[in-house]
């Protein structure tokens, strides 16, 4: 008898230890998700950064070139009047041939933007999105990025209303960590970085509860231009 209840009680610590050593794994597996997730939001900041530049250097690339052509017009018609009359006329003739077909490209734009509202916006897969335009309360961000737009809002509000409003995790100490935290100069707290869905989520929800008017033109990684407007 004696003997069967220590075979009983030594399988029941065998059983104990396997259930604790099941814990340890599924805790294990689970911090790893959560890292893999915060890590793949940073990637998605920067990925945001890069594209801001890209865009700005574009702009430039474009002002040169725009600024070179027209030098090189301005030199040919210092060479020859007779000609620069001829060109003169046919410029303006493709001017307007190119004014009709950019306000062609532009009616053909605006057919392309979509106006959505709350509920249909988070059916959208933000992965990969980005800001084409912002305007909170009449005023636009320095830079059009899902991160930078939230700062904005919690820079209009106090510390205090910060902790107690924003559904994002901050701590009160300067904070870089692998699990998304980044201090925040401008209000002086660390933020935990979230993926695009849920920073949207949360610029909607901040504008409506502080009444700030919210505009926002989204393209999708599917090339498709959302646009979303809210009022006071």
């Amino acid at each position: 008898m004696e003997e069967i209840l220590l075979r009983v009680q030594k399988l029941e610590d065998e059983i104990k230890k396997e259930r604790e050593i099941n814990r340890l794994l599924q805790f294990q597996i689970s911090s790893i998700n959560d890292e893999c997730i915060e890590k793949f939001n940073i990637l998605n900041e920067k990925i945001d950064d890069i594209e801001q530049i890209s865009q700005s250097l574009n702009k430039k690339i474009e002002n040169i070139l725009s600024s070179t052509e027209s030098n090189t017009l301005n030199q040919e018609n210092d060479e020859n009047d007779d000609e620069s009359t001829i060109y003169s006329e046919s410029s303006d003739e493709e001017s307007e041939d190119e004014s009709e077909k950019d306000e062609d490209e532009e009616e053909s734009k605006e057919e392309v933007i979509k106006k959505i509202n709350t509920n249909e916006i988070f059916k959208k897969d933000l992965t990969f999105s980005k800001i084409l335009d912002c305007v909170i309360d009449n005023k636009k961000p320095e830079r059009m990025t899902y991160r930078n737009i939230l700062i904005n809002i919690l820079k209009k509000m106090s510390k205090e209303n910060i902790l107690k409003l924003s559904s994002f995790n901050f701590k009160e100490e300067k904070v870089y960590s692998d699990n998304g935290y980044k201090w925040c100069e401008d209000i002086q707290l660390s933020i935990q970085d979230k993926d695009a869905t849920k920073t949207l989520k949360e610029i909607i929800r901040l504008c409506e509860i502080n009444k700030f008017s919210l505009l926002l033109k989204i393209q999708l990684s599917t090339k498709e231009i959302i646009t979303y407007k809210s009022t006071k």
